[in-house]
């Protein structure tokens, strides 16, 4: 089973599908649901929703993403909604952690809330009211 022990683990494997692929975005939308290596899944997330932009953005996922909310803070500015790489305004990421979080381990997905709670707490909380 893969294993995603720490950011190198994390960026090799981002580094392996960008060498083997170039020019192609990491098709993220295809581990934006729950998989069967639930552990492995939830490690990738860990270091995916701190990523630069520019190593992993979830606007390219293919997923909906939050639009502005007018009067909510961050309106104004639509590129800084859900974080730098618009992890915490994807739908479907937020989704899935959240399925982790019931069949791998809640503490973890817990944990991941903690940066989101106190950057983007609107787009947290939209994201969690619109997963199904």
């Amino acid at each position: 089973d893969l294993r995603i022990l720490d950011k190198r683990g994390f960026l090799a494997l981002l580094t392996a599908h960008r060498l083997s692929s170039p020019g192609q975005p990491f098709p993220l939308g295809n581990v934006l649901r729950l998989r069967k290596n639930t552990e492995a899944q939830l490690q990738f997330f860990r270091y995916a929703a701190e990523a630069d932009p520019l190593v992993l953005d979830f606007a390219s996922s293919g997923s909906s993403l939050l639009g502005p909310v007018p009067g909510l803070p961050g309106a104004e500015d639509a590129a800084a909604i859900g974080g730098p790489n618009h992890a915490w305004a994807c739908h479907a990421f937020v989704a899935t952690l959240l399925e982790l979080a019931e069949v791998e381990d809640y503490g973890t997905v817990r944990g991941m809330f903690d940066a989101p709670l106190a950057e983007a707490p609107e787009a947290l909380f939209l994201s969690i009211c619109l997963a199904d």
